[in-house]
């Protein structure tokens, strides 16, 4: 049965389907055809396996930086950097606590 796993999951990846959710999928489909644990087990441990801080801390950086960008302040940030000396870092700081 091992073939059915590692042949879904190249199904999936020539299909175009994100390597995540085909290793998922690959998963799922072998566990409902060997019938090796129940159905609330697996969604239980998918949630489980999702509901960490740290998990959950990726997509919330990236949905601040994209508001970080549609603000504007990332231009500002850049452009004060050509002005005051000491890099991005500090040009970052300034322009956080200047109130602009």
């Amino acid at each position: 049965m091992m073939w059915v796993l590692l042949g879904s999951s190249i199904a999936f990846m020539l299909l175009g389907v994100p390597v995540a959710l085909a290793l998922a999928g690959s998963s799922l489909l072998y566990i409902v055809m060997t019938g090796t644990a129940p159905g609330f087990v697996l969604v239980h441990r998918t949630i489980a396996g999702v509901d960490s801080f740290p998990l959950l801390a990726v997509p919330f950086f990236i949905l601040a930086g994209n508001l970080i960008n549609i603000a504007g302040i990332t231009e500002r940030i850049h452009t004060s950097r050509s002005r005051w000396p000491g890099g991005c870092a500090a040009a970052s700081a300034r322009s956080t606590s200047s109130g602009r």
